[in-house]
């Protein structure tokens, strides 16, 4: 039986179906590198407890994370969206409160 819609562009199907998926296990494989934490605090001047108590974590469990252990998941997104510049220090402060 012969559908009555018209069958949707080939380039804009390809388009839905690939490139929003092909961009998604792009960024899946792109792995968060933060082997030079250390030096980042280093660089900003800060101790490893004012460092890490931005972000929720104990002195030592930074040093840690300093030393090779891996940091987990959501700790690395929030690091990451402060390095970039989409967490600010005010917004770790408040939502450390």
């Amino acid at each position: 039986m012969a559908s009555s819609y018209p069958a949707p562009p080939v380039i804009g199907l390809a388009y839905c179906l690939y490139a929003p998926s092909m961009e998604f296990a792009m960024a899946r494989k792109k792995k968060l590198d933060f082997s030079d934490i250390a030096t980042d605090r280093q660089m900003e001047n800060l101790n490893q407890k004012d460092f890490w108590s931005r972000y929720g974590v104990t002195q030592s469990g930074g040093s840690r994370y300093e030393s090779g252990r891996n940091i987990p998941k959501p700790l690395a997104i929030l690091l990451w969206l402060h390095r970039s510049g989409k967490v600010t220090d005010k917004d770790l402060a408040v939502a450390l409160k």
